[in-house]
């Protein structure tokens, strides 16, 4: 599976001059409903699905693009070297994430833009419980893969800590010149404290 380089400057050119544009919806919930499908049962880590059943999740972006999607996501929300190695995965980032990257540009073709979505890594910096510079690394090394896959841009997503924000956004543009998309998550549950993430 490969990709049209021209094609994906076309796409980042066109992307820039349009206004707002409907996203996908999640691919983990999308992908549990159809696992029997292809005789697989619930598994802890769709990302896993990206080498098990990569015709599975093809269809859920196909599916999405039929029903007006204007971009898709690649299925890696949990695809960082930090999540996957919960689950006995760390020595298959790169695999995990070409693959993502390789399925969702098959579906989308060249009309269609791919961001390369990356979510944060579960640990927290304020605790010590992870360095600025693994976080770098972990999050250079998901993004390498989802660019040799074939991405458009990086969408990392759903940040509680600025810190790791900047650490996700840095390691990629040490491998990447990529455009990058960053969304937080903000703690809407305490009305008093204003507009805040949980880290503050």
């Amino acid at each position: 599976m490969g990709f049209d380089s021209s094609g994906r400057q076309r796409i980042l050119a066109e992307l820039g001059e349009k206004g707002p544009l409907i996203y996908d919806g999640s691919k983990g919930v999308y992908l549990d409903t159809r696992l029997a499908e292809v005789g697989r049962e619930a598994s802890d880590v769709s990302e896993w699905l990206n080498i098990l059943a990569p015709q599975l999740v093809q269809q859920c972006h196909r599916d999405y693009i039929a029903a007006g999607s204007q971009v898709i996501q690649t299925n890696t929300f949990n695809g960082n070297r930090f999540r996957l190695e919960a689950h006995g995965l760390a020595d298959r980032v790169h695999e995990v994430n070409l693959m993502a990257g390789q399925v969702a540009r098959e579906a989308a073709g060249n009309d269609v833009p791919v961001a390369g979505s990356m979510g944060p890594s579960g640990k927290w910096l304020v605790t010590g419980e992870v360095t600025t510079e693994a976080l770098k690394e972990g999050f250079a090394e998901q993004a390498r893969a989802l660019d040799e896959g074939g991405v458009d841009f990086f969408h990392v997503e759903t940040m509680a800590d600025l810190d790791e924000a900047a650490a996700a956004v840095e390691g990629i543009r040490s491998v990447s010149a990529l455009p990058v998309a960053l969304t937080m998550s903000f703690d809407t549950g305490k009305p008093e404290r204003g507009l805040r993430t949980m880290a503050g």
